[in-house]
């Protein structure tokens, strides 16, 4: 038995691209959407020297704005309950909606 299944909307976000028109045209500008960290910032965020000299150490990492604006009364929730969840389960709350 064959089953269409229709796409009716998308909806994401990415490191330094609030949404998918976003993402492709930072991708379209060749911008680089990853954070590459001096060892001086590393060093001033707590990572011990050593750890810095590791090969396997990447000193890289992708950040997605806005998670901090999660509007948990909107979606029933209390502030504590909020705290302890995931910033993936807030974030899918927020682009579902």
């Amino acid at each position: 038995m064959k089953r269409d299944i229709a796409i009716i909307g998308m909806s994401a976000r990415f490191p330094k691209s609030r949404n998918i028109t976003e993402l492709w045209q930072n991708l379209v500008g060749g911008r680089e959407l990853i954070h590459f960290y001096s060892d001086e910032e590393l060093l001033h965020k707590g990572v011990p020297s050593e750890k810095l000299k590791a090969e396997n150490y990447v000193k890289a990492a992708p950040f997605i704005d806005g998670l901090n604006e999660f509007d948990y009364p909107f979606f029933n929730y209390t502030l504590e309950e909020a705290m302890v969840m995931s910033p993936q389960t807030r974030l899918m709350h927020q682009l579902v909606w």
